[in-house]
């Protein structure tokens, strides 16, 4: 303790910014720490892991928005498209299946869309964040976000009081369709938020008032433990095969078990 402060088991190389936490692990044993702290324990987070550690929060379908395309024009066009794609691939008789549903169904096939994919387990979280191989030796850590669910949320309709439109909006969504195994045992959950910005300038315009308020947390994971880490998370019964339940899950276990000794 100093001066009544508790001081958090994980290294000082911590940076705080209008409602944004940055923090650099020196190793991934140090994950847990971070995520079990116990002021935080009852409280409510959105998990999200990412290979890159220069990928910023937003969604792929808002990446697409070059060339003079619009992000309406693209929203449009990728639905009507995706509508049009998945004829006849979804079993007999599929139920119904519109609008963010059918957004959510697509985005854990990969298709690029409006929803930006979160979980509740910070484990899966960081599962995905050292799934793939850096075969390029581009990044030196890898990245998973811890959001505040209840934060976001009372801010987004403390603003929808004001008169802002959703469209200027962070807000999680849920999806209920059956439809969707690998969402379903990834504890996943998505946001949509605002086309414009991304969700750290989203948050960084909103929380100046209340700077040292933890609303979100970067969490830099050393690249050099990937194998380590996926090693633990495969005995912690994360791994392709339990968040993947398909053919495609059975493969990059595979392909897993033969890139990383005793996995």
């Amino acid at each position: 303790m100093s001066g009544g402060r508790e001081i958090p088991k994980w290294p000082e190389r911590h940076r705080v910014m209008n409602g944004v936490h940055e923090t650099a692990l020196e190793s991934w044993e140090q994950f847990h720490n971070v995520v079990t702290y116990k002021r935080w324990r009852k409280l409510a987070f959105a998990y999200r892991g990412q290979r890159r550690n220069d990928w910023l929060l937003r969604p792929s379908l808002a990446r697409l928005s070059t060339k003079g395309r619009t992000i309406a024009r693209l929203r449009t066009q990728q639905l009507e498209d995706f509508k049009s794609a998945i004829r006849g691939r979804r079993g007999p008789n599929p139920a119904p299946v519109e609008g963010d549903e059918l957004w959510a169904l697509g985005r854990h096939y990969n298709l690029a869309t409006p929803l930006l994919d979160w979980t509740l387990s910070p484990y899966v979280a960081l599962f995905h964040a050292f799934a793939e191989e850096d075969e390029d030796g581009s990044t030196s850590t890898r990245l998973v976000f811890q959001l505040r669910q209840r934060k976001v949320t009372s801010k987004s309709s403390e603003l929808r009081t004001k008169g802002e439109s959703d469209d200027h909006l962070v807000e999680f969504y849920r999806p209920l369709s059956d439809e969707n195994q690998r969402l379903i045992n990834q504890s996943g959950l998505f946001t949509k938020s605002p086309d414009s910005i991304t969700i750290e300038q989203w948050i960084d315009n909103h929380f100046r008032s209340k700077p040292d308020e933890m609303v979100l947390l970067e969490i830099h994971v050393p690249n050099k433990d990937r194998e380590t880490c996926l090693r633990a998370l495969n005995r912690m019964n994360i791994n392709y095969m339990t968040l993947f339940p398909d053919l495609y899950g059975a493969s990059m276990h595979c392909n897993l078990r033969t890139q990383i000794s005793n996995y």
